[in-house]
């Protein structure tokens, strides 16, 4: 239909829209001139009905307008279309995301301009008519058949890439919150932090680094099967990839990979504390390595395809990691400067395999669950682009064409050849072009990469090898877990039966390993100190032991937990140094851990000074050899002051503690150190 005045062969617009109605089943166009289109866009009622009828056409060609006539077409469908898109179902919003459409407009001269800068996405074609549409559009292209690439190749890597890194930042962060809120529990909801805090500062950056190869260099296909495939647009055109279902999948993935970290690394801790990295501090790093170690995979499991940027980002971050743990805490200036209680934390993390054993199962069973989820939502729910790779290889190594014949001119003009008769001869065309674009691969997006898609059978393969690598490490950690003897005694049964919280009763511990009948009486050991009171447990090792034997024994995690006892103390004092009245007040809490009651000052401060665990464990029969129990390198760096211990009005560990603090090492004393 011709929107024109009658004696031009032309009907007006109702009559057009009408005849456009009348048409079922057909291919509809409409051509409209400049004249009408003022007349349509000038009244609200108009607006709607040449909207509405554009919408139904396959094609609408404006003849004869001006240039402010082109910016209102655009701003038409901007301001028009979220109007009508209000009268979907909710169900149709779900799975499309956003109403409002993104324009594009595209000119070649410089009365194209106020369209190009009212579309969200302007093009400029270089041309004959200058280039003040270049100088004022997003992109240029050389010739309109470009657009084809643009969209089809380069707009939908692009649009994929950012959706992958925009989802991608939001899981990182809701398994890391996760993974800090379930540790509320175990810290009785205090506050505590579970990562230290300066190890928690790089999350961000260890986090990006992988990421934004990801979304530099991420291609799901190749350009020809891109060019080959225009339909595969409409995923960047419907939202497809970043609306609100894609965040709820995001969502529960997060979930499962906070589930799966802090799970292993529960069922490690007791292998870990039995071989002392089950402190605070380590217990955290540890979970945080798991942590960089899962998200790094994440990011390759994402990737389609992988080329040496992608993969050196990964390598970079990894290693990155392993730098900063083998500075930051096992340097002791920096730890000094930092965090004193960090000094030499990855040594001790790494040398206990059962860190090994947790940071491998974490990886091995998220690699199993990321697959099999994959492959499932593949058969069960296929998108265009799992219906385009079908017939396609399941393994391809990608390379770009190697024609010696060819020049290496931009893709864009090597096809064109009326571009090619004014640009230089092909044996110059090389330096002609190197001025104008970057042609090398990494300029032109034919860098060498590596796709692999797992299907079918290969599924089961990486599922079953997983398996077998699982149940391999059950067994060694079973074998290992028939070494130890547990003997849990509790001093206050809890009303409604034991807990798994705080290791009052870990998860695997059977009855017999659980005792609570013990006999209390006075005047047991004979230390220095009036109220000492003996408790007598009669108990039967589960388990014949050979010689020598590891004994361990400690208090559940969850008092030491709390955050107003893992930060009361000041490190310069423990390490010798005196310091300010007014920083032991800001860094021990509560006068009764700086002063006794009748005035006398507590060196060392804090609640970790004041509160030690005085309790001692005698075996009938058998010589328990207490040395060795502390890590050197914390005994290396607590020291007593220079008047220790004749300073006036002070009352020192071994004064509040004489039964457990030697009197001449003081805080050196391993009991206090470990």
């Amino acid at each position: 239909q011709i929107v024109d005045d009658p004696e031009e062969g032309g009907v007006e617009l109702e009559q057009a829209a009408d005849a456009l109605n009348k048409e079922k089943g057909k291919e509809k166009a409409m051509m409209i001139t400049g004249k009408h289109l003022g007349k349509a866009l000038g009244e609200q009622r108009s607006k709607e009905q040449f909207l509405k009828t554009a919408q139904d056409c396959k094609v609408l060609i404006a003849c004869r307008v001006s240039p402010m006539q082109k910016a209102e077409c655009v701003r038409l469908v901007r301001d028009g279309l979220p109007e009508a898109n209000k009268k979907k179902s909710p169900l149709s919003k779900f799975f499309q995301g956003g109403d409002a459409p993104i324009t594009l407009s595209i000119g070649d001269g410089a009365n194209d301009v106020p369209m190009i800068q009212e579309a969200q996405v302007g093009i400029g074609i270089a041309g004959r008519e200058g280039r003040q549409s270049v100088n004022n559009s997003d992109f240029a292209v050389a010739q309109f058949q470009h657009l084809k690439g643009l969209l089809f190749v380069h707009g939908r890597w692009n649009y994929l890439r950012a959706c992958k890194y925009t989802l991608f930042t939001f899981w990182r962060n809701m398994v890391q919150v996760l993974i800090m809120f379930s540790y509320t529990w175990f810290s009785g909801f205090s506050g505590t932090v579970l990562f230290e805090d300066w190890l928690r500062l790089t999350f961000n950056g260890f986090g990006t680094i992988p990421v934004l190869a990801l979304g530099t260099f991420d291609q799901d296909i190749k350009k020809d099967v891109a060019l080959e495939n225009p339909d595969l647009y409409e995923v960047g055109r419907e939202s497809k990839e970043l609306n609100v279902r894609k965040t709820l999948e995001t969502f529960f993935a997060a979930v499962v990979h906070a589930s799966i970290i802090v799970s292993f690394c529960i069922l490690a801790y007791p292998g870990m504390d039995l071989w002392g990295a089950g402190d605070y501090y380590t217990f955290g790093s540890a979970v945080y390595t798991c942590l960089i170690v899962d998200l790094t995979y994440r990011v390759a499991f994402l990737t389609c395809s992988h080329n040496k940027y992608t993969i050196g980002a990964i390598v970079f971050t990894l290693s990155g990691y392993i730098f900063f743990l083998l500075v930051y805490p096992c340097l002791k200036f920096m730890a000094d400067i930092f965090e004193p209680n960090m000094y030499m934390v990855p040594f001790h993390m790494v040398r206990n395999w059962y860190f090994w054993l947790c940071l491998m199962a974490v990886v091995l069973v998220a690699t199993a669950i990321d697959t099999f989820t994959s492959v499932m939502k593949r058969h069960l729910s296929p998108e265009q682009i799992d219906r385009v790779n079908k017939d396609r290889q399941t393994r391809t190594t990608d390379k770009p064409s190697k024609n010696t014949n060819q020049e290496k001119v931009p893709l864009m003009d090597r096809t064109d050849p009326s571009l090619q008769k004014s640009t230089p001869s092909s044996k110059d065309a090389k330096y002609y072009y190197q001025e104008l674009v970057d042609l090398s691969d990494y300029g032109q997006q034919a860098l060498w990469s590596k796709s692999i898609t797992i299907e079918g059978k290969s599924t089961a393969r990486v599922i079953l090898i997983i398996g077998m690598i699982m149940f391999l490490v059950g067994v060694v950690a079973f074998m290992q877990s028939r070494a130890a003897g547990q003997l849990r005694i509790v001093y206050h049964s809890a009303r409604n039966g034991y807990s798994n919280l705080a290791s009052e009763r870990p998860m695997g511990t059977t009855d017999k390993e659980m005792f609570n009948n013990c006999s209390i009486s006075s005047g047991g050991y004979s230390g220095k100190t009036n109220s000492s009171k003996l408790l007598e447990c009669k108990v039967k090792v589960p388990r014949t032991m050979k010689p020598p034997i590891l004994i361990y024994y400690g208090l559940g995690q969850f008092y030491q937990n709390f955050v107003t006892y893992i930060k009361s103390e000041v490190p310069k004092e423990l390490a010798g140094k005196k310091v300010s009245e007014s920083m032991r007040e800001f860094k021990c809490r509560g006068k009764h851990t700086r002063e006794t009651g009748n005035g006398s000052t507590i060196v060392p401060c804090g609640s970790k000074a004041t509160s030690l665990f005085n309790d001692r464990l005698e075996i009938e029969g058998m010589v328990i050899d207490r040395k060795d129990v502390a890590w050197p390198s914390d005994v290396q760096r607590y020291d007593n002051p220079k008047d220790y211990p004749n300073r006036a009005d002070t009352v020192w560990m071994k004064d509040l503690f004489p039964d457990i603090v030697d009197v001449e090492q003081g805080v050196k004393t391993e009991a206090f150190a470990t």
